[in-house]
């Protein structure tokens, strides 16, 4: 199970802390996180097969972050590569808002996923199987393979261990 966990604008030094894996398909190939060379402004790291990512920044501090959203009845052959979400994001230049809402016109077109897209001031959470753009309020969230938030015990966990971490006089240096 994909996880994220964040804190938005609740530590005093640190406007985003963001942890997460990506466990999906162990067998298919990635690259881990560099600066791309067809985009050098784009941190991620990068799926082989189609060219995409889970998870990135840019250097003008751009982020976005995409978890599947587990449901063999939505498992689909013929749809479109999820990580192209999050690279067209980071590639371009939309605000999350208005990029959550040309997505949102394009929701069929991919299987079923969780986005997570904006800056270190302002995160948006979109899923298309609800289809709600939500602006992230501050605290501490998590995102698994269900929607934002969801109570799921391994979800839970992550939040607990990330808010403890955070509240440790020690947690820069744990965090680096």
């Amino acid at each position: 199970m994909c996880l994220i966990l964040f804190q938005l604008q609740k530590h005093p030094k640190y406007k985003l802390i963001l942890a997460a894996n990506r466990d999906e398909a162990y067998n298919r190939p990635t690259k881990h996180a560099l600066f791309w060379e067809d985009n050098p402004e784009v941190l991620a790291g990068r799926d082989l097969l189609q060219m995409g990512t889970w998870l990135g920044i840019t250097s003008s501090g751009r982020i976005a972050a995409l978890t599947n959203y587990r449901n063999p009845g939505h498992m689909k052959s013929g749809k479109k590569a999820r990580g192209h979400i999050v690279s067209d994001y980071l590639a371009g230049n939309e605000n999350s808002g208005v990029y959550l809402k040309q997505l949102s016109k394009k929701k069929h077109d991919f299987v079923g996923y969780n986005v997570i897209v904006g800056d270190s001031d302002h995160l948006m959470y979109y899923n298309n199987i609800e289809d709600t753009i939500t602006s992230i309020k501050p605290g501490t969230h998590s995102l698994s393979n269900h929607f934002l938030n969801t109570p799921w015990p391994k979800v839970e966990a992550g939040k607990s261990r990330l808010q403890y971490y955070l509240n440790q006089t020690d947690a820069v240096a744990v965090l680096r």
